[in-house]
């Protein structure tokens, strides 16, 4: 479309682009961020940091080079190489493996070195193994699981069933990958573990024997590598969950569970198996856990486990994981670390100085300091998925959410982090910021509240919604939140389930709250919704403004006013999944889907559908198949959406693509798709998305290379007639002729003084009308009730005041017949609304004060409309 007409969005694209040069661009040079990372091709900036982000899916191993200037981590089907000191990321690379396959791959192990890596299935057996310098297979497995890999990663030590189930143990050749020897496995002994879950076997440094636990960890078996004979046994009375060979080969360390039920570390003379010490992993004799991953340092002095605290029924106490190192030349309890973290693989760097970790809940690599126990310090960011991005209105604060109860507030001009703010006990699965950008509010799945200054980061205030008294079933889930605009109340819509008492039908409730108190205002039941409509994501969204809602009411999706409860429109059949308002509430974006079966709860995505709030109308269809995230432009004239593929941007009048961007192959996962979980488009000709792996990316829109239409000509009186009576038409048509009077705008401000005038209502009238709906005469309270009707869009806060005066019955019934009906503005008032619109993209004084006398008017929504146009306006 045109390019003047997106002036505004495309001007501040330019100080995202003058940030991204400031950050390292030139004609030549790639772009980087602020740490110095390079930027994907068509991002301008990144917020946060790729520093050690590895996303766990698939995986989650770490190693350190022989020479300890590299870390290698794998997961998500990739190996990435990061150098030690810097924690700069040197190299990734793609194991060859194909998605046509079978998604078979549940984890991928490192051996020591990092040179090999093996994946796994889900059903707990290796497949393949690979190189990870070059990603390509070295060979494949079937039937076997790795337990352990030699310290120097050349061999492995493979349990292996046959076609007839038979079980054997066998040393594995990694570099040549063939079988090197079979182990004498006493019969009846089953072996457990893998080599990516626990430590239950482990080889000696020189790699001439193979220590394993067997299934029930109640027996130690130690076996000759070179002979393959079996040459120790030991039984313990109570159960062993890891074991690991000190550098000199001298020792050897089991994770016990003693007589007393206390977490151990055992410390066994290698050579005879005799116990030589213990290390208590606990104080409190009564905790109920076990240590898992043990590893030693590379000088024997210090060693470290995973401490893992088991569920028990009934008790009060929460879980307690933690990292622990115990100094062998010290006896005493060990160093407690990382509380609260379950370390799911960890590995010492060659120099014993520096350990790297992996914790199961996160998608980042730690690395702390041995000596001191303190992580390296690490740039700012999120360490799991982006899922929530907000926009302040003037576009100069980025608020994002993770899964975790942690926000950041970001500088969208340098890419810095302002603050973070800490959270409560739950992830922010929304944001919003007031009109104002003052202040921000998140909000929690589970119907947590927290009100923020933006200038300060100090939390305001915090409600909940609590469940009706007496039913712990109920559990609320947060639909969509609004903040009115003058931000002193606050609207949520929340749906809760309880399938133990209800059935498995949905109940979504209406609530509104004083923003500044946190008073709950008002609360009310919408449209009970099946669960069979739930199964597309069928769901409630507010109006940016919190007047109204778009909702279900059987299968149609239907727009409402939240004060007056009346329906405004009704949508097409197949419009549903309401996604998002624009800014002005003007739109909505709706999927459009298609049944699969008439018995199926199933649908199939068709595309986009914009409507006109107003009317109820859609003013045009993206027939683009199934997509993952739509948002508007600021100004409401473009609307973005993302797949795994691509990003598009279209011109939400006309539905023309404007600018299509296929995502990078450095933000693409093992299948190809694109690593997005959230989208926001900021005002300058921008877009910034969420990733998996805790940064958020900003992107060119390029708006200087979207399609130009020729400046406006001279408009003949005829034409502006047409386009004046298009303006009252179909949708389309209207949001078609809303560009062409814009474009010209110079002409069209003398023709829409002329023709507009602040709306007016004959009270007397209305008075006169109502007053007839008690005549004796049938016709006469027919007349009144047409004429009422007729009249209904403007006259219905009258009409409202009458019904609840106390009327007749009959006055009553006709009322409430009356206001049942969608109240749909009639032609002039649509094109009314729709000339304000264009008052606003204009802009000019000249438009102002039109706005500002039709801010003035009778007519209750025309006059919001307007008034909220000048608020835009001003904060423009």
């Amino acid at each position: 479309m045109i390019r003047a007409r997106f002036a505004s969005f495309a001007g501040g694209a330019l100080l995202v682009l003058l940030a991204g040069t400031a950050g390292g661009e030139d004609a030549k040079t790639p772009r980087t961020d602020l740490y110095g990372d390079p930027l994907p091709p068509e991002a301008v900036m990144r917020l946060g940091t790729i520093r050690l982000r590895h996303l766990r899916h698939r995986g989650g191993a770490v190693a350190f080079s022989r020479d300890g200037k590299h870390l290698i981590s794998c997961g998500n089907y990739e190996v990435r190489v990061w150098d030690a000191a810097t924690r700069r990321l040197v190299r990734r690379t793609r194991l060859a493996w194909k998605a046509s396959e079978g998604d078979w791959h549940a984890e991928v192990s490192l051996t020591p070195d990092g040179t090999t890596a093996v994946a796994w299935g889900r059903d707990g057996l290796a497949k393949c193994l690979y190189d990870t310098a070059t990603g390509q297979e070295r060979g494949r497995l079937s039937r076997a699981s790795v337990l352990a890999f030699s310290p120097d990663s050349k061999k492995m030590a493979v349990r292996w069933w046959d076609k007839e189930g038979t079980g054997s143990l066998q040393l594995w050749d990694i570099v040549g990958f063939k079988k090197h020897q079979s182990l004498d496995v006493p019969p009846g002994t089953v072996l457990s573990g893998t080599a990516y879950t626990t430590s239950k076997a482990a080889f000696t440094p020189d790699g001439k024997q193979l220590a394993a636990l067997d299934g029930g960890g109640q027996e130690l078996l130690v076996w000759d590598t070179v002979t393959g004979k079996l040459k120790q046994r030991k039984k313990f009375p109570t159960s062993m969950s890891s074991l690991a060979y000190a550098p000199d080969g001298a020792t050897l360390a089991v994770g016990h569970r003693s007589n007393s039920g206390r977490a151990e570390v055992v410390l066994f003379d290698a050579a005879a198996l005799k116990e030589k010490a213990a290390q208590p992993a606990q104080a409190n004799v009564q905790v109920d856990g076990y240590v898992d991953l043990l590893g030693f340092s590379s000088d024997g002095r210090l060693l470290a486990g995973s401490y893992i605290d088991m569920v028990v029924p009934g008790r009060p106490r929460p879980q307690e994981h933690c990292f622990l190192i115990w100094d062998l030349n010290k006896p005493a309890e060990p160093r407690r670390l990382l509380s609260g973290s379950q370390i799911s693989a960890f590995a010492f760097a060659p120099d014993g100085k520096t350990l790297a970790y992996r914790d199961s809940n996160r998608d980042v690599i730690e690395m702390l300091d041995v000596a001191s126990g303190r992580p390296f310090r690490q740039p700012p960011g999120h360490d799991t998925p982006v899922g929530t991005l907000a926009v302040s209105p003037d576009g100069k604060v980025l608020a994002s959410g993770d899964y975790k109860p942690t926000l950041f507030l970001w500088d969208t001009v340098t890419g810095k982090p302002l603050r973070s703010l800490t959270g409560r006990e739950e992830y922010a699965s929304t944001c919003l910021f007031s009109a104002d950008g003052q202040r921000m509010i998140s909000v929690s799945g589970r119907g947590k509240f927290q009100v923020w200054e933006v200038a300060t980061g100090k939390e305001r205030r915090y409600f909940a919604i609590d469940p009706p008294p007496g039913n712990d079933f109920f559990r609320y889930t947060v639909e969509t939140v609004a903040l009115s605009s003058d931000g002193k109340r606050l609207a949520a819509v929340a749906s809760a389930r309880t399938p133990l008492t209800c059935g498995p039908d949905i109940f979504p409730m209406l609530f509104t709250w004083d923003a500044a108190t946190g008073k709950q205002l008002n609360r009310r039941s919408l449209a009970m919704r099946t669960w069979k409509q739930m199964s597309y994501r069928w769901r409630a969204v507010l109006a940016p403004d919190g007047e109204s809602v778009a909702e279900w009411r059987g299968d149609r999706l239907v727009i409402e006013d939240i004060s007056t409860k009346s329906l405004l429109a009704i949508l097409p059949k197949d419009v549903g999944d309401p996604r998002v308002f624009s800014a002005d509430g003007r739109l909505l974006a709706a999927v459009t889907f298609q049944p699969r079966k008439e018995s199926s709860p199933q649908y199939d995505v068709k595309g986009l559908s914009l409507i006109e709030t107003a009317s109820g109308q859609e003013i045009v269809r993206l027939e683009i198949g199934p997509f993952d995230y739509v948002a508007f432009a600021p100004d409401s004239r473009a609307v973005v959406t993302a797949d795994t593929q691509k990003l598009s941007v279209w011109d939400a009048a006309t539905g023309e693509r404007l600018h299509q961007m296929e995502w990078p192959e450095s933000v693409r996962d093992w299948r190809g798709e694109a690593n997005i979980s959230s989208l926001a488009v900021l005002p300058g000709g921008s877009a910034a998305t969420g990733m998996t792996e805790g940064d958020i990316l900003v992107w060119d829109l390029a708006p200087s290379t979207w399609p130009v239409r020729q400046p406006a000509r001279q408009l003949s009186r005829d034409q502006f007639d047409a386009l004046w009576s298009d303006l009252a038409g179909d949708a389309g048509k209207a949001h078609r002729a809303l560009d062409r009077l814009t474009a010209a705008r110079d002409q069209a401000m003398p023709f829409l003084k002329d023709c507009l005038r602040p709306a007016t209502l004959d009270a007397k009238r209305v008075e006169k009308l109502l007053a007839d709906l008690d005549s004796d005469v049938f016709e006469t309270r027919e007349t009144a009730s047409r004429e009422l009707a007729r009249m209904r869009y403007r006259a219905e806060p009258m009409l409202r005041r009458a019904l609840e005066g106390n009327p007749s019955l009959e006055t009553r019934r006709r009322l409430q017949t009356i206001l049942a009906e969608p109240n749909r503005p009639s032609r002039e008032d649509l094109r009314r609304l729709r000339t304000l619109v264009v008052l606003e993209r204009i802009g000019t004084p000249e438009a102002r004060h039109i706005l500002e006398k039709l801010g003035g008017g009778a007519a209750a929504r025309e006059t919001r409309e307007a008034q909220a146009a000048l608020q835009r306006l001003k904060r423009r």
